[in-house]
């Protein structure tokens, strides 16, 4: 075991900003779509996921559909 190690984690009080942030997806103000970096079918998910890992351009949020709304668009 390495020394000197230090892990500090702390919790989103997502009860107090989850109404309001489903009320601007509600009410169209957000998009959360519009936060997907990529789209990938879900039969690729270790392919995105081997490109999420080594930080490649354009791999930030990456939105896996099944199959069938991937062929669709």
């Amino acid at each position: 075991m390495n020394k000197n190690i230090a892990l500090h984690a702390g919790n989103c009080n997502h009860r107090r900003y989850l109404p309001h942030l489903v009320e601007l997806v509600r009410s169209g103000v957000m998009r959360p779509e519009q936060f997907f970096s990529r789209r990938e079918p879900m039969l690729s998910v270790l392919d995105a996921y081997h490109h999420f890992d080594q930080h490649e351009q354009g791999w930030l949020k990456v939105k896996l559909e099944p199959e069938e709304a991937h062929l669709a668009a």
